[in-house]
């Protein structure tokens, strides 16, 4: 038998594959979108740990406050882990704490702390640029992406005066190395912290201290030596020549302040009526007990920085 095949049965095809140099224009521009893709992916995935961390540090302020409340007290660097929701910053390290060790009982009859924090604009932190936060509560923190704590250790504050110093990294030109945290000098990263407190004043007006309002009196001792001081009535006791304390009586206006040339904190000896000054604060936008006093009443106020 004869099989015949009839015409266009069989074609040859017109169909072609990738020629070496498609492929190669193709790998080129697959190489260029990965690599603009790795590039990318670094700085974002920093910034959406940094705005997960600046949250995780505004929640641990809450439930820090939140034991306070509950407590009348500061928690210890022991129990701060478990009084706040989550204790550690999205690159894993832990949250620095720091707070003034008078506030460890009796929260509430406190009226001064020896924790100040310097807010510094610029890298020089010169007087122009930077402000003094007085009667700081406590600070958190979190060492950022080079986890290196440029601004503080982790530890109450021992008795006498203690300054943290921490700067806006946002008014800092970009690549500035700022490191004050004397643990870590020799590594001069640029500074990448992210920084929180409370004063004392809106920590009591926060958890609702009885007899507080927010910041009450600003007592400033313009003599040059020390003072014994009464308000209303009631000894106050000790101030140090040129220093001010924040006291919170629970009254809403100046008041009487009398001095006296004792200073043993029992308010007695000679009655000096122009050593000290008062201002009563009725709000605190910058959170710096100081800004917004008002200058009603006498004796006349002294300005603040």
């Amino acid at each position: 038998m004869k099989i015949i095949h009839s015409p266009g049965t069989f074609k040859k095809s017109t169909k072609s594959g990738f020629t070496l140099v498609e492929l190669a224009m193709v790998l080129v521009v697959v190489g260029l979108l990965v690599t603009l893709g790795s590039s990318l992916m670094g700085p974002m995935l920093k910034l959406a740990k940094t705005r997960e961390t600046r949250d995780t540090v505004g929640s641990a302020m809450n439930s820090n406050m939140g034991f306070a409340a509950a407590n009348n007290m500061l928690p210890t660097l022991a129990q701060f882990p478990g009084a706040v929701s989550k204790a550690s910053d999205s690159w894993g390290n832990p949250l620095q704490y720091i707070f003034s060790s008078n506030l460890n009982v009796n929260l509430c009859g406190q009226s001064v702390t020896n924790l100040t924090v310097r807010e510094c604009y610029d890298f020089a932190c010169i007087a122009a640029n930077r402000r003094d936060i007085q009667n700081v509560a406590f600070v958190i923190l979190s060492a950022g992406e080079n986890f290196n704590n440029q601004t503080a250790g982790s530890s109450a504050v021992p008795p006498g005066p203690a300054q943290i110093i921490a700067y806006r990294t946002g008014a800092l030109p970009p690549g500035t190395n700022v490191d004050n945290y004397a643990g870590d000098f020799n590594r001069p990263e640029s500074y990448d912290d992210i920084v929180n407190w409370v004063t004392l004043p809106e920590l009591k007006s926060k958890i609702g201290c009885a007899g507080s309002y927010q910041g009450g009196y600003r007592v400033w001792n313009n003599t040059g030596i020390q003072r014994d001081f009464m308000i209303m009535g009631k000894c106050i006791g000790q101030l140090a020549g040129n220093s001010e304390i924040t006291v919170s009586t629970g009254l809403t206006t100046t008041g009487q302040i009398t001095s006296y040339n004792t200073n043993n904190g029992t308010c007695g000896g000679a009655v000096v009526n122009t050593a000290t000054f008062v201002q009563v604060q009725t709000a605190d936008i910058n959170r710096d007990g100081c800004n917004d006093f008002n200058n009603a009443g006498l004796p006349a106020d002294k300005v603040c920085p």
